[in-house]
């Protein structure tokens, strides 16, 4: 799916399953096929397909066919995943500045600028080796 925030706030999204009058007045969106989440300004998500009500002070999104996260103010991360059996843990990002969703993997720059992966990475997904990227 494709999609755009226009200067309103307002998403633009091709994939018709994941459209929504929600999605208004937003400062970020991430979107897969089948669902998009949006983020407010005040740091709320906004999802019509998924329950993330409880999800606060959130300043950036990321998805993937399995999942979306939310990087929190405190560098923490929120995650939503599908099958609890795709899904990483990622109790311990503490320190996170940027994210990144995969199918099974997570990855994020700490705030140090070192590159971190976790979840299935059978694949070279977490092949990052020493990179930094500050």
């Amino acid at each position: 799916a494709l999609g755009a925030l226009r200067a309103d706030g307002e998403a633009l999204i091709s994939h018709e399953a994941a459209r929504s009058d929600e999605l208004k007045q937003l400062c970020g969106l991430t979107l897969n096929t089948g669902y998009a989440v949006g983020l407010n300004e005040d740091g709320t998500v906004t999802s019509p397909r998924f329950d993330l009500s409880d999800w606060q002070e959130v300043i950036a999104l990321s998805s993937s066919g399995t999942g979306v996260v939310g990087l929190k103010t405190d560098g923490s991360v929120l995650w939503h995943y599908f099958r609890p059996l795709d899904a990483p843990d990622l109790s311990e990002v503490h320190d996170a500045v940027a994210i990144a969703c995969g199918g099974t993997h997570f990855a994020w720059v700490s705030a140090d600028g070192s590159v971190h992966v976790t979840g299935e990475t059978a694949h070279g997904e977490g092949d990052a080796g020493n990179w930094t990227v500050f």
